[in-house]
C-alpha cells in the first residue's frame, strides 16, 4: 500500500505530462488548420471573384485598353485588386468563426480602424482612375489623407532607427510622425509605379506578404491569419497574372485600386509589425522587403526633379522599363521577382542570426548607391527618348 501510494505523486506527474503534450499537438493543428481554412478561403474565393468581376468589369469601365506607354496587346480587366479584397475579406471572416480565434482577431481588427478608412479612400481612388485617369496631385493629396489617417488613428509610428555610438543614439523625435507619413507615401508609390509589366508588382506584394507570415506564425502570434489570407489572395490573382509560361498574356491586372492599396497595406504592415511592444522584426528589416520598388522610385523621383523638375512625369524609365531593352517583360519579372524574394528572405535570416540592425542598414544604403550608379547609364538614354518623343508631340 505505502509502495502503491509513493507511486501516485509520479504518476499524476506523468499523467500531466502526457496531456500538456497532447494539448500542444491538438493546439498545433488546431492553428494548422485555421491556417488551412483561411488559405483556401482566400485562395477559392478571390479565384472566383476575378471569374465574376472580369464579366462584369467592361460594364464597370473597369478594362485597360492598350494605347501610349502601354504593352500589352488586348483590353484586359483591371480588378485583381478589388478580388484580392473580397478574397482576404472573407477569408479573415471564415477564420473569426473557427474555434476561439474570433474574438482576438475581431480585437486586432478594432484595434486598426485608421487602417480600413485609409485603404477605403484609396480603393475608391483607385478605382476612379482606373475608370478614367485621375491628376497625379489629386492622387497624392488622397494618399496623404489615407495614411496620415492611418498613422493618427491607430498611433503607427516608425520607431528609431538603431544609429548611434555606444550611448549616444539618433532619434527621430518630433520628426517621428512627419517620417512615417513620408515612409508610408514611398511604399505605396512605389509599388503602384513598379506596376508596369505583368506579375510584378504582384510577385513583389507576395514576397513581402510571405515574409511577414512566416514571421507572425513562427512568433506565434494570433494574428497571422491576417497575412496568411493576403498571401492566398494575392497567390489566387497571380494565377491570372503572372507569365508563368511564355506566351501567356495576364489575364486581369491589379489595377490602381489594387496597387495602391496593396502598397498600403504593405508599408502598414511592414511599420506595425517592426514597432514595440509587440515587435516580430526590427525596422531595418522591413527595408528589405521593398527594396526594389523602392530604390527604383527614389531614384526616378531625385532623376527627374534634376532632369526637369518633373518628378510625377509618366515614362518608360522604371527599372522594368531599362531591363526590357535586354530580355522580355517575362524574363525580366522572374528576375525582379526571384531578387526581391532572396532580399526580404535575406534580411529576415540576418536579423535571425542576430545581425545588428546598424549593418543591415549599412547594407541597404550600399546597395541602393550601387543601384543608382549602374542604371544611371540606361536611365539617361531612357530619359531621353521619352524627352524626344514627349516633344514630337
Amino acid at each position: 500500500m505505502q509502495r502503491h501510494r509513493a507511486g501516485l505523486p509520479l504518476r499524476r506527474a506523468a499523467r500531466k505530462s502526457r496531456q500538456a503534450v497532447w494539448l500542444q499537438v491538438s493546439g498545433f493543428f488546431g492553428m494548422a488548420g485555421l491556417y488551412a481554412l483561411v488559405f483556401a478561403g482566400g485562395f477559392a474565393t478571390t479565384a472566383a471573384g476575378i471569374w465574376v468581376l472580369c464579366l462584369v468589369a467592361p460594364f464597370l469601365g473597369l478594362v485597360d485598353t492598350p494605347q501610349g506607354r502601354k504593352s500589352h496587346l488586348k483590353s484586359t480587366p483591371v480588378v485583381g485588386g478589388l478580388a484580392i479584397l473580397m478574397g482576404a475579406t472573407f477569408a479573415v471572416v471564415a477564420g473569426m468563426v473557427f474555434r476561439e480565434n474570433a474574438a482576438v482577431i475581431a480585437d486586432v481588427a478594432l484595434q486598426h480602424i485608421g487602417f480600413f478608412i485609409g485603404a477605403g479612400l484609396l480603393v475608391v481612388l483607385g478605382a476612379m482612375d482606373d475608370r478614367k485617369p485621375v491628376a497625379a496631385r489629386y492622387k497624392l493629396l488622397v494618399q496623404l489623407i489615407a495614411v496620415t489617417t492611418a498613422s493618427l488613428m491607430d498611433g503607427l509610428q516608425v520607431h528609431d532607427f538603431p544609429i548611434g555610438f555606444g550611448a549616444w543614439q539618433v532619434t527621430l523625435g518630433p520628426l517621428v510622425v512627419p517620417f512615417t507619413i513620408l515612409v508610408m507615401l514611398t511604399i505605396t508609390n512605389a509599388i503602384n509605379m513598379i506596376d508596369g509589366i505583368d506579375g510584378l508588382a504582384g510577385g513583389i506584394i507576395l514576397v513581402g506578404f510571405l515574409i511577414m507570415a512566416k514571421a507572425l506564425v513562427t512568433a506565434g502570434f494570433p494574428t497571422a491569419p491576417y497575412l496568411i489570407a493576403l498571401v492566398a489572395a494575392m497567390a489566387a490573382f497571380l494565377v491570372f497574372n503572372f507569365p508563368l509560361l511564355p506566351n501567356r498574356p495576364a489575364k486581369v491586372f491589379l489595377g490602381d485600386a489594387g496597387s495602391l492599396v496593396c502598397g498600403f497595406t504593405l508599408a502598414y504592415l511592414a511599420i506595425d509589425l517592426s514597432s514595440l511592444p509587440n515587435r516580430v522584426f526590427k525596422p531595418s528589416t522591413a527595408l528589405w522587403f521593398f527594396f526594389i520598388p523602392v530604390a527604383d522610385t527614389i531614384w526616378l523621383y531625385v532623376r527627374r526633379t534634376i532632369a526637369a523638375r518633373a518628378p510625377f512625369w509618366a515614362g518608360r524609365d522604371h527599372i522594368h522599363h531599362l531591363l526590357m531593352e535586354r530580355m522580355s517583360a517575362r524574363a525580366v519579372a522572374w528576375l525582379l521577382v526571384t531578387a526581391s524574394g532572396f532580399m526580404a528572405a535575406g534580411g529576415y535570416l540576418a536579423e535571425r542570426r542576430h545581425t545588428p540592425g546598424i549593418v543591415l542598414i549599412g547594407v541597404w544604403t550600399l546597395a541602393f548607391l550601387v543601384y543608382g550608379a549602374v542604371t544611371q547609364k540606361a536611365w539617361r538614354r531612357a530619359w531621353e527618348r521619352g524627352l524626344a518623343a514627349r516633344q514630337a508631340h
